[in-house]
């Protein structure tokens, strides 16, 4: 064949080629071990905060501690953590692990739990399969039970109803308290903003004869962000479990009084 006919003949597409940024790994190294047992045991100390999808084969996730410490874990074809020293470029951290163990969803025993690097067609699966595992689990808008509790509010001396009642109620989702009187509420897991139920206008303008049978508290789940609640006593022993509804309502009272002039508030 003569150089006119080979100049002809048309070239070929330049594939782009899908390789790891770092060796395949058939093993699993005993510091990855490590790493792994730390992610299994801090499974339940750690929610998600955000998650950014930077493009087709990166994303971005925000895991908060329960001591409210804050850590950015990047997924893409070389995972990485900020600011974490554990997380090197032949080593990944226990924060690596358990976003693919707890929010991608990628079984302990896959192969692609311990790379170092993924190609472009696992990133693909893994957020796929994160996909499917969201969809499935999205929760709908009903709940099962709705407890409700009845209580009394006392009026105190600056004429400020305060409600004492001390409640606790199991559901399936998260609280939610409505209405006008302020009590202090604890549940698991995230909790809304609680009041009251509003008093009935006599009750709410004259104290001296409230209206205690028609006041009720009315108790709603509600989904909802934030760190698993404590008790505020310093004795308190209490711990909150998932799932659990437990509503504990502080008030204060003042007694009936004489002042300096004799005047009975």
């Amino acid at each position: 064949m003569d150089a006119g006919a080979c100049a002809s003949l048309p070239e070929k597409p330049k594939q782009s080629l899908d390789k790891r940024l770092a060796p395949r790994r058939n093993t699993r190294s005993s510091k990855f071990l490590l790493s792994l047992q730390i992610a299994k045991s801090c499974q339940k100390s750690f929610h998600v905060g955000n998650r950014n999808v930077n493009d087709q084969y990166s994303q971005e996730i925000t895991i908060i501690h329960k001591t409210a410490a804050t850590y950015k874990v990047t997924i893409d074809k070389m995972p990485m953590c900020d600011d974490c020293k554990y997380c090197t470029t032949r080593d990944i951290c226990s924060l690596i692990l358990w976003a693919l163990l707890y929010i991608y969803k990628v079984p302990e025993k896959s192969d692609l739990l311990h790379q170092r690097s993924f190609l472009n067609s696992e990133l693909e699966s893994i957020f796929k399969a994160c996909e499917r595992e969201s969809s499935s689990a999205t929760p709908t808008a009903s709940a099962t039970a709705i407890p409700t509790a009845t209580g009394t509010a006392i009026p105190t001396a600056t004429g400020t109803a305060m409600p004492t009642v001390s409640a606790t109620a199991t559901a399936t989702a998260t609280p939610k308290v409505t209405g006008t009187l302020m009590p202090t509420v604890s549940a698991t897991g995230t909790i809304a903003s609680a009041t009251a139920t509003a008093l009935t206008p006599k009750a709410a303008k004259d104290f001296n004869n409230p209206s205690y049978e028609n006041q009720q508290w009315f108790i709603s789940r509600v989904v909802s962000r934030g760190r698993t609640p404590t008790c505020s006593h310093p004795k308190c022993t209490r711990k909150f479990e998932r799932g659990e509804l437990s509503i504990q309502v502080m008030a204060r009272w003042s007694p009936p009084y004489n002042t300096a002039d004799e005047v009975k508030v």
